[in-house]
């Protein structure tokens, strides 16, 4: 996260402070994909995270027919709801299983949010003062001096960090990204389902492996290659997916399991926002935008 977050936040403040040439493609292109994206948002990543919660049979997926419950909901007719017991409280107990995953989303996200502002701080009274813009080879570097600001002993956490962001981010494409493809293609092939994730782990490792040693062979400009894919998989399946769930639930959940007024009013905005935050900065990357 911090490597998205000095990136994106640093480069975007002290580009239009320092360097207003490089204003609008920061502007257009960063704010309005990347820096969404990387505080925290991807669809790739949230459909992987839902795989995890069937390794770790959370609620519903550790039951013992589970998958006599999946090919039962599977195959429920258009306008079908989800056969759902409306006891008070069977209801109740199935919200209590929300708890833990809206905590975990509001502590996450509000630790996102307070490093996101710090980096933009920092970035403007630090790196814009020495007209410093994250790049190239330098894409982490400059960033070590908001902790050495505080104590110099800090910049070696500020290394330990930056470790441990690169090996989350491997471990993802190990792990995470298997539950991705497996879900992603479980939902249109009943033999990848019934095969299990499992099986599609060596493919994923194969395809990750090849086209990490081609993009260090190559030399292709990774931001050139995850621009694209961060706007489409991030912004704009985010709007779409939020728009899905507002149907979804109203159509196929019983009304004691929908969301609450506040729930559905905030996925409403993001929907909205979401959708036309990733149609722009798709709009904008294609080079057919008429601003």
């Amino acid at each position: 996260m911090i490597q998205c977050r000095g990136r994106n936040a640093d480069g975007f403040v002290t580009g239009v402070v320092a360097y207003p040439a490089h204003a609008g493609t920061l502007i257009e292109k960063k704010i309005c994909g990347s820096n969404l994206v990387c505080n925290g948002f991807g669809m790739y990543d949230y459909v992987g995270y839902t795989g995890l919660l069937r390794e770790k049979r959370w609620g519903v997926l550790g039951h013992r027919d589970v998958n006599a419950i999946e090919d039962r909901i599977s195959n429920l007719g258009r306008g079908d709801r989800i056969p759902l017991s409306e006891r008070p409280e069977d209801v109740s107990n199935a919200r209590q299983w929300t708890r833990a995953p809206l905590g975990d989303t509001l502590m996450s996200f509000a630790s996102l949010g307070i490093f996101t502002i710090a980096f933009l701080v920092n970035g403007v009274t630090i790196l814009g003062a020495q007209q410093q813009v994250p790049a190239e080879d330098k894409i982490l570097t400059y960033q070590q001096q908001f902790l050495e600001a505080i104590a110099p002993i800090f910049k070696y956490f500020y290394i330990v960090a930056i470790i441990m962001v690169f090996f989350g981010t491997i471990y993802a494409l190990w792990e995470v990204y298997n539950r991705t493809t497996y879900e992603s293609l479980g939902a249109v092939s009943e033999r990848v389902r019934r095969a299990g994730a499992g099986r599609l782990r060596p493919w994923v490792y194969l395809y990750v492996a090849v086209a990490g040693i081609l993009l260090v062979l190559t030399g292709l400009d990774l931001v050139a290659l995850v621009t694209p894919s961060t706007i489409v998989g991030g912004i704009l399946a985010g709007g779409i997916y939020s728009v899905g769930l507002l149907y979804v639930e109203r159509v196929a959940l019983p009304p004691g399991y929908r969301l609450g007024t506040v729930a559905r009013v905030l996925l409403i905005v993001a929907a909205i926002f979401l959708t036309l935050a990733g149609s722009v900065a798709l709009i904008d990357y294609l080079g057919v935008a008429p601003w």
